[in-house]
């Protein structure tokens, strides 16, 4: 006998589809964003090639998009053991807290996530996997629940974090990227991505 579908069902399956939407959007408006194109300014750091394309600075050879250059967030500490964990590893799992976070600051923090997830997936072969959140939040139910207890030797967890000095450290074998904003997550995520690539800024 087949069960009724009760109001509550009906309830998860729209608060689902609203995640799945909002997620979304967030890769649209990101791409949109990316999209705009104007390249005249070139820069080189090293043997990197850069050039200008609307609010974005280009890697030439990885096609990565990043808002600041090396030198504007080389004072961020990002720990040696940080980078070489994301450098031996082939996969890992992204994660951040929801509790006590605004869906604003949900959103911001999640286009972060999913930007990592990009760069690292598609142009760096670090398979990383949509972010997860790290407990059970009712506005966002069925999604998929990941926590630092979950890094292995082999598949590490990034757990985004907001409150904290920017910093990117790691901490019982969990990778934590901590910020005070989301304005300063994406510097940081920036300055991560440049010393895994092996990109530092020189006098």
């Amino acid at each position: 006998m087949r069960r009724r579908k009760t109001s509550s069902d009906k309830k998860k399956k729209l608060m689902t589809t609203f995640f799945t939407a909002f997620i979304a959007l967030i890769m649209i408006t990101s791409i949109v964003g990316f999209m705009y194109t104007d390249s005249q300014q070139k820069m080189k750091i090293g043997n990197f090639s850069f050039f200008r394309e609307g609010n974005f600075w280009i890697l030439d050879d990885m096609k990565i998009p990043f808002r600041y250059l090396p030198e504007q967030v080389q004072e961020y500490n990002i720990s040696d053991d940080a980078v070489d964990r994301m450098k031996t590893s082939n996969m890992v799992q992204i994660t951040f807290d929801t509790s006590n976070l605004s869906i604003v600051e949900i959103r911001d923090i999640a286009e972060v996530g999913f930007s990592m997830s990009e760069i690292l997936t598609e142009q760096m072969t670090i398979y990383a996997p949509p972010p997860a959140i790290a407990s059970e939040d009712s506005r966002f139910p069925n999604s998929t629940i990941i926590t630092c207890a979950n890094s292995s030797m082999f598949v590490p967890v990034l757990s985004i974090e907001i409150g904290e000095e920017p910093e990117v450290t790691v901490s019982e074998g969990c990778i934590l990227m901590k910020a005070k904003t989301t304005n300063q997550l994406t510097a940081l995520k920036e300055a991560f991505l440049y010393r895994i690539i092996g990109i530092q800024w020189q006098e």
